[in-house]
């Protein structure tokens, strides 16, 4: 996988809490990488987040009593999105232990590229 090689071994992140949302995807992303790219395990991120394109970023589902966590890629910016909240393709966010359903979710965000 392409974002393995801007992992950085070593160097401690700072982690913060949000929210996330799901969405099956567009074919044009502000970041030019499709939603489908890592086998959907991608993410928007707001256009004034700490977050940027390409950026691989440790999801970790708070809202359930045994958390669940996915790696991430981020692919889109979206306007007015505040910086704590990801709106994860879907096949992250059920990756992640919720059902669609639910709509939304509590997160702690880590980042592991710049």
């Amino acid at each position: 996988m392409r974002w393995l090689k801007n992992l950085l071994p070593g160097k401690r992140q700072s982690s913060q809490r949000g929210i996330a949302t799901w969405t099956e995807g567009g074919k044009v992303t502000k970041c030019g990488i499709p939603w489908t790219y890592n086998n959907g395990m991608t993410a928007a991120v707001g256009e004034s987040s700490p977050y940027k394109c390409n950026q691989v970023l440790k999801v970790k589902n708070i809202s359930i009593p045994q958390p669940k966590e996915v790696f991430v890629v981020v692919v889109d910016e979206v306007k007015g999105f505040p910086p704590n909240k990801l709106n994860l393709h879907r096949d992250a966010f059920e990756a992640l232990g919720s059902p669609a359903s639910v709509g939304i979710i509590e997160i702690e965000i880590t980042p592991v590229s710049s």
